[in-house]
Formats: C-alpha cells, structure tokens, sequence
C-alpha cells in the first residue's frame, strides 16, 4: 500500500511539474501550483490497478495550440528523456522544434523530474516488474527495472574527473548545455558546478563557435560526474575548462 500510494503521488507530481513547464516554458521543482491547467484523479475501477488521472487544460492564448497529442507526445518525450539514455523521437512537430531549439532545457527539466520519478518507480521489484503509463488506445512508457535503475543516482564524486571534449548546445542564460565528451563516446548534459569560474563561459561559447562552423572546438575538462545506480554517467558537473591542445 505504502509503495503503491507513494508512486501514484510521484506520477502526479511529475506529470504536473512537466505539463507546467509545456504550458508555461518554466520549470518549478515542486507541484503545488500549475499554471493554466488543474489536475484530477479518477475513481479506481473495481477490481483493478488501473489509475486514471484527468487534466483540464484552460483556453487562453498563452496555451493556444496545445493539443491532446501534443500533451500525450512532451509526456512521453520529457519521461523517456528522464528514464532512460535513449534518444526520445518526438512525434509531433511542435515538441520536435522545441527539442531542436533548447535542448538543455529539457535536459534541466528530465532532472528536475528525477526526485518524482524515483518515487514513482517505487514498487518495481521481484513482485511488480512493470508500470505502464497508457493514454486511450496506445502506451506512453513502462518503467522497469533499467529505467529504475537510471533514475536513482549515486552521490555526486567528490572529485573532478579530466575530460576532453567540445560543446553541441549551450544556453547563456541558464548556463545547461550539453557536450561530446572523447572517453564517453557520446553526448551528455552539463552545467557549471558551483566553483565553477565565470571566466571559463568564454571556452564554452568558443568551443560551440567552433562546433558551428568546423573551426577549433576541443577543450580540456574537469567535472563531477553525476551516475546512474548501475554507474553510467547521466551527466556531468564543470569545476573548471580550457582550451584543448
């Protein structure tokens, strides 16, 4: 019961805090509040663990265009995004121009997400292995076990690790980006950690000039890695950058 009422509290929590940050383009770490929209939980059908929630989107212009699908398709984008390593494949054009456009937003709201969504996965187990999320006719995501343990995150290291890479995407004014990192093979998020010095924003905005327009790009990074329970990296922390060789 208390595993059960626990996830059922933490969807809640992050369908709210992600149809927010759709509807408003702001993300707020707690629930309390959405903007222009109300959230409802439906009676339970005898017999079943079925759970319904209801949303009541309001008409006004600052949602206008905010379809059904449109909802269905962030949900899904936002939650794989937050559960997994894949790559999400929007279905709709509006969700897939504003992955195009700010990237690292939605890499601060999977984040922000994490907190609800580990208490979402609450009851996956040896005797619940999956929870499904369903819109009529056809399934949003199942969390299991992988996604369980993606969600969880260990202590952030203590120290730095040496890094070399370049950065893909920035944002200035949030300072989130996201950068191919060499001993990783891939692309993951980043932020400056709190020592982080301000001087060091000028290599960022050199490498992704250089990423831009096959110029220069390489730097050569210290950060905190942020892993996953089973210890891959989801992200990772600046402490300090420079130019590569």
């Amino acid at each position: 019961m208390y595993d059960g009422t626990t996830s059922i509290q933490g969807v809640a929590q992050a369908v709210q805090i992600a149809t927010h940050a759709l509807l408003t383009g702001n993300i707020v770490a707690r629930a309390t509040a959405a903007r222009s929209a109300e959230f409802y939980l439906l009676p339970s059908r005898s017999g079943s663990y079925l759970v319904e929630l209801a949303a009541f989107i309001e008409a006004n212009p600052a949602v206008a265009g905010i379809t059904a699908p449109i909802v269905y398709d962030w949900l899904k984008t936002i939650f794989m995004k937050a559960t997994s390593r894949a790559q999400p494949v929007p279905e709709t054009p509006k969700v897939r121009k504003w992955i195009e456009r700010d990237e690292p937003f939605l890499d601060e709201l999977a984040e922000t997400l994490e907190g609800s969504l580990q208490r979402a996965h609450r009851p996956i187990g040896p005797d619940v292995t999956t929870i499904t999320f369903e819109r009529p006719r056809s399934q949003i995501l199942t969390l299991n076990d992988a996604t369980k343990e993606w969600v969880n995150t260990r202590d952030v290291a203590a120290g730095a690790t040496p890094l070399t890479g370049h950065i893909t995407r920035f944002n200035s004014i949030t300072r989130n980006g996201r950068a191919f990192i060499d001993q990783l093979h891939r692309v993951v998020p980043f932020k400056p950690d709190g020592d982080f010095a301000m001087g060091g924003l000028q290599y960022l905005t050199w490498s992704l000039h250089g990423s831009a327009n096959e110029l220069p790009k390489s730097l050569t990074i210290n950060a905190r890695e942020v892993k996953s329970a089973t210890g891959e990296t989801k992200r990772i922390l600046l402490v300090d950058c420079m130019r590569g060789e």
